[in-house]
């Protein structure tokens, strides 16, 4: 008798080309479909109505906590990266994380966002459907495409 399919997980191999995050390397777990959404969740609460990223001197405390739990469920899902900061190996775990700028991360959570929820900007998602509808991608945030961290960070 078959024992059944065991799912192993996916890691996906991130590769960067912008020149603020070229060479860069980073392994990164899938999450379970529950965890994406509550991270999609607090991804959202970054943003306005329309989709834009808050653009406050104060965040909220409930803009702080989404943020602190984006960059907690994203610290728990990387795996390794190649990443140094003056010289020196930064650890891929949370402590690693924390102490990079929020605007070299961002771009990393973004992309990461992207490959676990497997919606590429270029796919044809239902291109093959037999009601020759498409699935509407763009209404599905699975990735903040608009977020810039440029607008989110404090001022004094």
């Amino acid at each position: 008798m078959d024992d059944g399919f065991e799912f192993e997980g996916n890691i996906y191999n991130l590769r960067f080309q912008t020149p603020s995050h070229k060479g860069l390397e980073v392994r990164a777990e899938s999450v379970a479909v529950g965890e994406f959404r509550r991270l999609m969740r607090l991804a959202v609460e970054l943003q306005d109505d329309d989709g834009n990223p808050v653009a406050k001197t104060k965040f909220t405390p409930e803009q702080v906590d989404a943020l602190d739990g984006l960059l907690e469920g994203f610290s728990r899902a990387l795996v390794s990266w190649n990443l140094k900061k003056r010289g020196a190996p930064v650890p891929a775990t949370p402590d690693g994380l924390d102490s990079m700028p929020l605007e070299f991360v961002f771009p990393v959570i973004k992309e990461w966002f992207t490959a676990v929820g497997g919606v590429a900007e270029d796919s044809a998602l239902g291109k093959d459907s037999p009601s020759g509808v498409t699935f509407p991608e763009s209404s599905l945030p699975m990735a903040p495409p608009s977020l810039n961290l440029g607008s989110l960070t404090t001022q004094s």
